[in-house]
């Protein structure tokens, strides 16, 4: 309820701003928008979401999503607020709500209705980037037959075992592997990738009938290739993106260091880790900032598997070192979130948690409130394995899940 009074409100601040135009049809915008919160109301359970139409779009999240201006409007924020947004990642709680409303204005003619505009929404995700290579093949070559069935086991594998993020085959003269992101495994993977395979191998309009094909979406990864050799090629083609804020050149914490040594440290910290540590090649990581408006950097990184751990290490060594070129500006202000993904190697941080915390997820220069608060969570755990009534008491999965979820 919340959220879609929120966006009513927004709806009408962004109406009675606009500029009036020759056809500007607001009752049409605000029908539209109100559909848009009404197809949202069986999933505003979520900490976030975005729903895209021809004429408006909105967007809304528990973490920062825009570039913020003295324009933003901020709703019962209560006292202290910054405080609360900053230490509303220690409790995992929504503190802030934080939500996009754009509109285009268009004439009466280019409104449908709202029947027509319910059915034809959709929850697709296109993927992040891709890369179709040169090499093209024909429906009727042994190729198309031998992708399809290639496509088809790679999925299988995935979803074969809750833990499985990684499958790689070869049919024919194709050879392919999948790898889904660590915290983001088995069928919940290999359900997200049946939309890549449909749209890149079953009917393709991604790279079509393209041989060598990368395609990268947020929480997995599919390549096939007709050569062998390009599975197993340098981290080439490699996909870079950026947060749109930054943190200001000469931000630093008491102790003088900046924003990018921070999110450096704190990357190659995780790399050392997940290369030599994790039987994923696979970790997270968190450090303590504190300044600019940035409390948390959180980090990821991730290798394929089948590398040797020397090979991980020097492939995200690669990225690592290519953060200053890639998110700080000739000013020097440096991007406060980025991410690098590459066919044998990826890496990404953020100012605002993203990948699921375990018990592995490493912690760097955490202020002492913050361990308080995780020795009492840990606390209040054990004291539910010690109820008087054992029927009370959580069997030890249910305990190891907590734990490891930092819930």
């Amino acid at each position: 309820m919340r959220i879609q009074s929120l966006l009513v409100f927004l709806t009408a601040v962004l109406l009675s701003s606009s500029t009036p135009t020759a056809g500007n049809d607001d009752d049409g915008v605000t029908a539209e928008v109100n559909l848009l919160c009404y197809s949202c109301r069986g999933d505003c359970g979520r900490v976030g979401g975005r729903i895209l139409g021809p004429r408006c779009n909105l967007r809304y999240e528990k973490e920062l999503i825009f570039r913020e201006n003295y324009g933003t409007l901020q709703i019962d924020l209560p006292k202290g607020g910054k405080l609360q947004r900053e230490l509303g990642d220690w409790h995992n709680e929504p503190t802030l709500l934080l939500v996009i409303v754009t509109a285009l204005p268009l004439s009466t003619t280019a409104v449908a209705s709202e029947c027509d505009r319910l059915e034809e929404m959709t929850t697709r995700v296109n993927p992040l980037y891709y890369d179709c290579g040169c090499s093209k093949y024909n429906r009727s070559d042994s190729y198309h037959n031998d992708l399809g069935i290639l496509a088809g086991k790679l999925r299988s594998n995935i979803s074969a075992s809750d833990s499985n993020f990684f499958a790689f085959a070869n049919v024919g003269s194709v050879y392919g592997f999948v790898l889904c992101r660590g915290d983001y495994k088995g069928p919940q993977c290999a359900n997200s990738l049946n939309q890549t395979i449909q749209d890149a191998v079953l009917n393709p309009f991604i790279c079509p009938f393209y041989k060598d094909v990368t395609i990268y979406s947020d929480q997995h990864m599919l390549s096939f290739s007709g050569d062998q050799y390009l599975i197993y090629k340098d981290d080439r083609p490699a996909w870079v993106a950026s947060n749109m804020n930054y943190v200001k050149n000469g931000t630093a914490t008491s102790d003088g260091v900046s924003y990018g040594e921070r999110v450096e440290e704190l990357l190659n910290g995780t790399a050392d880790y997940a290369a030599f540590n994790s039987s994923d090649l696979y970790a997270t990581g968190e450090s303590w900032f504190g300044e600019g408006g940035v409390s948390m950097v959180y980090g990821l990184v991730q290798c394929r598997p089948d590398l040797k751990r020397e090979l991980c290490r020097q492939c995200l060594a690669e990225l690592i070192s290519s953060i200053p070129k890639q998110f700080t500006t000739n000013s020097g202000d440096h991007r406060v979130g980025g991410r690098i993904l590459g066919v044998r190697c990826n890496l990404r941080f953020e100012k605002d948690l993203f990948f699921k915390e375990t018990n592995e997820t490493s912690k760097l220069h955490m202020p002492k409130i913050y361990q308080m608060l995780e020795l009492r969570r840990r606390i209040q755990i054990a004291l539910l394995c010690v109820q008087e009534n054992p029927d009370h008491r959580p069997h030890m999965r249910e305990v190891t899940t907590m734990l490891s979820n930092n819930d």
